[in-house]
C-alpha cells in the first residue's frame, strides 16, 4: 500500500493506492488541480495518520467519475486521464 500526501498551500490529503509511479503522480496532480502537488509516497502495510483528511484512489475514482458528467472544460482530457488512472489502478488488484 502507498501512502500520498497531496499538499495544497494550506492543506494536506492523504491518498492510499496499491500503485504509484510517475504516471500515477502526474494524474493524481492533474485531477487535484493546479494548487495542490504530491508532497510524499510512502509505502508501508499501515502508517498512522490523525486528524487529516484520508481517501481511497478508488473512492476518488468514484467521485470524480460522478463529475464528469457536470464537466464542461476539457471534457475529453479528464475522461481520457480518469480513464488512464482506472486502468493503472486495477492493473494492481
Amino acid at each position: 500500500m502507498y501512502y500520498i500526501g497531496m499538499r495544497s498551500r494550506d492543506d494536506i490529503d492523504i491518498i492510499e493506492s496499491e500503485v504509484y509511479n510517475d504516471e500515477v503522480k502526474e494524474l493524481l496532480e492533474y485531477f487535484y488541480g493546479e494548487y495542490y502537488s504530491v508532497l510524499f509516497a510512502i509505502r508501508g502495510d499501515e502508517i498512522q495518520i490523525k486528524s487529516i483528511y484520508r481517501e481511497s484512489v478508488q473512492g476518488l475514482i468514484r467521485q470524480w467519475k460522478s463529475e464528469l458528467s457536470w464537466c464542461r472544460d476539457n471534457k475529453d482530457e479528464y475522461e481520457r486521464n480518469l480513464n488512464r488512472l482506472i486502468e493503472l489502478v486495477n492493473d494492481t488488484v
